[in-house]
């Protein structure tokens, strides 16, 4: 990181004074260089992990069967099956 020299002024509007922090057109210019720099790094970084999350293998979980007599049972299956054949679909893939 750059060495940035930060100047205090006093500003005087009207009746009222402020110290105000200032630092140099040339020194902000580096640190916004300096910070675009960074920023595509990490964006690199990101895009890096997250390819790498995308081609890992995901194993998802079998399909419920229908076969039980239970009410509560058949109602949960369904909602599972649903959130599989939602999670196939966003995927490109079929249930």
């Amino acid at each position: 990181m750059s060495e940035v020299k930060i100047y205090s002024a006093l500003l005087c509007m009207g009746d009222a004074s402020h110290y105000i922090d200032c630092v140099l057109a040339y020194d902000y210019d580096q640190l916004k260089a300096e910070n675009e720099v960074l920023t595509l790094r990490v964006m690199a970084g990101e895009r890096q992990e997250l390819d790498a999350l995308k081609s890992a293998p995901v194993v998802m979980p079998n399909r419920m069967t229908d076969g039980a007599a239970d009410y509560a049972y058949a109602r949960y299956s369904a909602g599972w099956n649903a959130c599989l054949d939602e999670f196939a679909h966003l995927n490109g893939g079929k249930p």
